[in-house]
């Protein structure tokens, strides 16, 4: 890489597929990850699993939360939110 490119410090790696070992996406994505690990020593790399977890579904009380101010949400709005941050942090 040279002096004018910036070093990249985090990658977001989104796995969607819902086959794990033979999934072609999967695999090209491990390759580029690796390859990018020679170039990049100090990124921290960060995967995200959406094909083989359950998200949850948006809710009437998901939306309404999303669309007004953190001191005007309900508890079941908090809830929501809170269920589905839960579910896509881990």
């Amino acid at each position: 890489m040279n002096s004018q490119n910036k070093e990249l410090k985090n990658l977001l790696v989104i796995n969607s597929s819902a086959r794990n070992r033979n999934a072609k996406s999967r695999n090209l994505a491990e390759t580029l990850i690796g390859h990018w690990q020679k170039i990049q020593l100090n990124t921290k790399i960060q995967h995200r699993e959406l094909g083989n977890q359950s998200i949850p579904h948006i809710t009437e009380e998901w939306i309404s939360a999303a669309f007004k101010p953190i001191e005007n949400r309900t508890q079941d709005e908090l809830n929501a939110l809170k269920k589905a941050m839960n579910t896509l942090k881990n």
